[in-house]
């Protein structure tokens, strides 16, 4: 992306259908890297089928655009932990198990020794997670603050998921387009595009080596609800 920054030649960057599958740590290098890659004057275009909690977060953060499929949707829940706890299911077997800690925060083999979670451990999860979720707050607001039709507790409380049409009235999203759509309007506003198929090795089957009757297997993946508006 610090590469594209210097290219005279290219005005904007599409990310279509990116999750990126990393720590809330290394988020924030990409965000950085996207950063100064709208900074260098390129239009950052996000698009998705449908968007991640964290996928969107980057996107609300950095994009000056974000487009969803139409019959994609959103998620925006917040982060949560849940453990199971087996004392008393142990204590049926007569199993019994001390628990060495050298202090209350100690937690990690709560699960063998407790029937529950304890005050300090949930205290220092919740001093974790807020402090997540505060930051993608920080996220979405960076850039879209002034877009949200309501606050963004509000939007919260409705509900985790949200269908395109409700991001879009939330102001969440920017459009909704199918990926011809997409690649018209790209066409338009910039007068030509470079497209590219996203990466794929085939896979070798050795057909030669089957006995008969052979079965064929077709692999497929993706999002099932993509196709186009034309179509």
């Amino acid at each position: 992306m610090d590469e594209l920054s210097s290219m005279s030649d290219v005005d904007a960057v599409l990310f279509r259908n990116q999750d990126f599958e990393t720590s809330f740590s290394n988020l924030h290098e990409i965000e950085m890297a996207i950063g100064r890659l709208r900074e260098s004057g390129k239009k950052i275009y996000f698009y998705s089928d449908s968007y991640t909690p964290l996928q969107y977060a980057l996107s609300a953060s950095i994009a000056d655009e974000i487009i969803i499929n139409p019959h994609g949707h959103l998620s925006v829940q917040g982060f949560a932990q849940t453990r199971l706890y087996f004392e008393s299911l142990l204590a049926k077997y007569g199993v019994s198990f001390y628990n060495f800690q050298s202090h209350d925060y100690k937690s990690g083999y709560n699960p063998l020794s407790k029937s529950s979670m304890t005050d300090a451990e949930r205290e220092s999860l919740e001093y974790v997670y807020e402090a997540l979720q505060d930051e993608m707050n920080r996220m979405i607001m960076k850039g879209r603050g002034d877009k949200l039709n309501e606050e963004l507790e509000t939007i919260y409380a409705k509900g985790f998921w949200m269908s395109a049409n409700q991001a879009k009235q939330a102001g969440l999203v920017d459009s909704k387009m199918h990926t011809d759509e997409l690649d018209e309007m790209i066409a338009n506003r910039f007068h030509f595009f470079f497209a590219s198929s996203d990466d794929w090795i085939p896979m070798q089957l050795g057909w030669e080596a089957t006995l008969s009757p052979a079965v064929a297997i077709i692999y497929a993946n993706g999002y099932i609800h993509q196709g186009g508006y034309k179509r």
